[in-house]
């Protein structure tokens, strides 16, 4: 440890965190009930293990509270119930399993041969015709090698 304040760490923290995540609270709730920054919060998670633990499980107590929450408004056992908030407050806390959107990278390749055929004597003259200038557009060179010549 570095110089400076002594912590106030106590291993009782761990079970006092994990019991206000069962309250729905915040990091930074738990923080401020604890006494401490959020900032000393996230060094306690990085050095003590058991802390860090703990703090794992308030986030999944908080959870299940904000859930059941949801599941008794949603039942109309709670009156008033704001479910914008609701949802906000889910898609914001809970992003892993509450976000709009998950990441899905699939990395593959693929060749697809389109070998269907036509017979052009089935073809109306203006279809030829469109045929024809077609082929000549996606036949004929860049621009940049293009004849400027021609250009009025």
């Amino acid at each position: 440890m570095g110089a400076g304040r002594p912590s106030i760490y106590k291993s009782e923290m761990c079970s006092e965190a994990i019991e206000l995540g069962g309250q729905g609270k915040s990091l930074t709730q738990i923080a401020v009930a604890l006494g401490v920054s959020k900032d000393t919060l996230y060094t306690w998670v990085k050095e003590k293990p058991e802390f860090s633990d703990a703090i794992q499980k308030a986030r999944a107590a908080a959870q299940a509270w904000w859930e059941e929450r949801g599941q008794l408004a949603t039942d109309g056992e709670i009156p008033g119930f704001n479910a914008t908030a609701w949802v906000f407050t889910m898609k914001n806390r809970f992003r892993d399993d509450y976000a709009d959107r998950k990441e899905l990278s699939v990395e593959s390749t693929m060749r697809i041969e389109d070998k269907r055929t036509f017979d052009p004597a089935q073809l109306t003259d203006e279809q030829r015709e469109v045929l024809k200038l077609t082929l000549q557009r996606a036949l004929a060179p860049p621009p940049e090698e293009a004849e400027w010549d021609e250009v009025d």
